[in-house]
């Protein structure tokens, strides 16, 4: 019977199945870091409580300004910190894994592979085909962002406004995972890493029902009492139960008025 293998290890043929550069001693794992929370994209900016999930560039700018990062010029220098962003060239709207720069001089860096282990690596482990096809799993690092304080702390001080209309400072709102600002506190996280709004404790108010429906007297409202007047009957007459309750209802509504009760005008009503 074959030996179970460890995490490590099943980890270590997938990622080698899939970069042609990963190859034994070419990345090192970085223990107690497979977990949902974070994914790649939120393990790069040092947001280590959900998951940063875009499905094109503005939402990833959004994601990333909120935590001070800012796009630059994708070939500018490294520099300890910076995050580098991988599109496929056939998709090129789409960002698909980041890395973050640990080391400038030496092109090291931190990857955290979705849901799996967080690895260190050289820059261009990832930046490669399969090894048994042309394909690439993340493609190539083409944006590049960094952390700006002072263009964050004024970004802070902006105001954004809610789905309900409510402005708030930036620094006092919280995002969802699709971007949308809500007031800090009020986001729940899943187990796969989305946030959302946390949906209101507030009971809804009951429905007020109108007290002439339990009492049986319509309103003293002529248009309501027009309104009980039924169109002219068909062939051969009304059924005798409709006849019965548009009488009844006629009658009621007619008393409560004051009015001796009176058929409308139209053909008569044989079963009335």
């Amino acid at each position: 019977m074959a030996a179970q293998l460890t995490p490590e290890q099943r980890f270590d043929q997938w990622i080698q199945s899939r970069f042609i550069n990963a190859t034994p001693g070419s990345y090192t794992i970085i223990p107690n870091t497979q977990t949902p929370v974070p994914n790649c994209f939120a393990y790069a900016v040092g947001v280590h409580d959900r998951a940063i999930l875009p499905n094109n560039w503005p939402e990833l700018d959004e994601a990333y300004g909120q935590v001070g990062y800012y796009a630059i010029a994708p070939n500018s220098a490294d520099a300890d910190g910076d995050v580098q962003v991988y599109a496929r060239a056939s998709d090129l709207n789409r960002p698909l894994h980041a890395h973050r720069i640990t080391d400038a001089a030496t092109l090291g860096c931190e990857s955290k592979m979705g849901g799996d282990f967080a690895i260190q690596h050289h820059q261009g482990l990832l930046q490669c085909t399969r090894p048994t096809s042309q394909q690439m799993e993340y493609g190539l690092a083409v944006a590049r962002y960094r952390y700006d304080e002072a263009r964050h702390k004024a970004w802070l001080e902006g105001e954004v406004t809610t789905s309900t209309g409510r402005k708030l400072k930036r620094k006092d709102a919280s995002y969802t995972t699709s971007g949308r600002p809500v007031a800090r506190g009020k986001t729940a996280t899943s187990r796969s890493g989305r946030v959302t709004k946390r949906g209101s404790s507030r009971k809804p108010k009951a429905k007020q029902v109108p007290s002439y429906k339990y009492s049986g007297a319509p309103p003293q409202d002529p248009r309501y009492v027009a309104s009980l007047r039924l169109p002219a009957p068909p062939r051969g007459g009304f059924k005798r139960p409709r006849a019965k309750i548009w009488g009844a209802r006629l009658c009621m509504a007619t008393v409560s008025q004051g009015a001796p009760a009176r058929r409308p005008a139209g053909p008569v009503n044989p079963h009335y």
